[in-house]
Formats: C-alpha cells, sequence, structure tokens
C-alpha cells in the first residue's frame, strides 16, 4: 500500500512540475492555479455563487482569483439587465488563448503517458482508475459533514457542529451530545430519531437533529 502512495504522490509531483514549465513557457502572468479557473469557466457565461461551486471554493475566494484574472484582461465579469445583483464571468480574447493552451497541454500529457501502452493495458487501466475514481468520490461523500437525519441507520457518527438556539444547545449538552460526540444512529420514523451514545439510547425530535451535524466516523 505504501508504494502506491509514493507512486501516487511521485506521479502527481511529476505532472504538475512538468505542467508549471510548459504552460508558462507561452503565458508567464498566470499561476496554475488562474489557468485552471480559465478551465473552470471554459465557454460559460456564468453566475459567480456557480462559479465558487464548480471550484470548491467559498465566494470570497472565487471573487478574488476573478479580480487578479480581470486585472489581467484574461476574464470579464457583467451584470444582467433582469437581475443587476447577480455578477456573471466569461473570458476575453485573451482568456480563450489561455484556454486552448491549457486543454492543448493537458491532450498532449495524456498522449504522452500512454504513448507506449497496448489498448488492452489502456482499457485495464481506464478500468481501475475508474474504480478509483469512485473510491475517492465515496470517501470525499463521506468527508462532507450533514444533518444526521440525512444517514441510515446503523452508522457511527461523529458530531462536528451544534446548531440551533441557546435552549437548544443547552438541551444537546444534557444529553451529552457535543462537538466530538461519537454516537450511532438505531432507529429513525417520521418523527423521532432514537441514537445510542455511551451505551445509553436517546430520543430526539427529528425536526431538533436537524441542528446536529456530523460526519461518519470512520
Amino acid at each position: 500500500m505504501n508504494n502506491i502512495n509514493l507512486m501516487i504522490e511521485d506521479f502527481y509531483k511529476s505532472f504538475h512540475q512538468i505542467e508549471e514549465l510548459e504552460l508558462k513557457r507561452d503565458i508567464k502572468c498566470l499561476t496554475i492555479t488562474e489557468f485552471h479557473t480559465i478551465d473552470v469557466i471554459g465557454d460559460r457565461t456564468l453566475p459567480m455563487n456557480e462559479l465558487a461551486d464548480d471550484l470548491s471554493v467559498t465566494m470570497g475566494t472565487a471573487t478574488v482569483a476573478i479580480e487578479n484574472l480581470v486585472k489581467k484582461n484574461f476574464v470579464k465579469r457583467e451584470r444582467i439587465q433582469e437581475d443587476r445583483r447577480r455578477v456573471f464571468v466569461s473570458l476575453t480574447k485573451k482568456g480563450l488563448l489561455a484556454l486552448e493552451n491549457h486543454r492543448a497541454f493537458h491532450k498532449k500529457m495524456i498522449n504522452l503517458i500512454t504513448k507506449d501502452l497496448s489498448n488492452f493495458e489502456l482499457e485495464s487501466f481506464t478500468g481501475i482508475f475508474d474504480k478509483l475514481h469512485k473510491n475517492l468520490s465515496e470517501a470525499l461523500s463521506n468527508s462532507q459533514p450533514q444533518k444526521i437525519c440525512d444517514f441510515n441507520e446503523n452508522i457511527e457518527l461523529k458530531i462536528t457542529d451544534v446548531l440551533g438556539t441557546r435552549g437548544l444547545r443547552d438541551f444537546f449538552f444534557n444529553q451529552n451530545i457535543k462537538v466530538g460526540t461519537i454516537l450511532k444512529i438505531l432507529k429513525k420514523s417520521n418523527n423521532t430519531i432514537f441514537l445510542l451514545i455511551e451505551n445509553k439510547e436517546i430520543e430526539l425530535d427529528k425536526k431538533d437533529t436537524y441542528n446536529l451535524i456530523a460526519i461518519p466516523n470512520l
């Protein structure tokens, strides 16, 4: 398993180094992160909140990134007449050239790293990589905090946040439910959820559990 970890780390490191060298050979003023932002925007005109979601960053981080790309004339911002509050972004002609450059690099790299593989090896690699990607996506999903009522029964969870009014938070605290608490969902009904905490069964109103955020305790 350690060999697999080292192989992935070495591959990512080498790919990133080549990417930085190749892309900066033609466009020196862009960082790799800015190239990736341009690639995410692509041929679209999209609102800032959607871009932030696609980049998996906060609106604040996305705004700073776009501000820098606007200053460099790779991205333009505009507001539509129907809703002046919403900001849309798209690539300028300069941005489209950078996009073409980035996509050409990735195509070149795919051809380069697969040049010695037979059709059978390519099919095998694609199948294995698809399984790896599915496992990674599942791990990412399990790492996303969500309301405990959204989890299935018989799953052990770890509380990451306790929301609600002061009175409700005090109630949870008295039930030994706080950040870091390990619990298990025993049973769910339309209005009630039964939890197991330190070998003690607790019954909660389902609406109250909307304020308990957790991740699987893997």
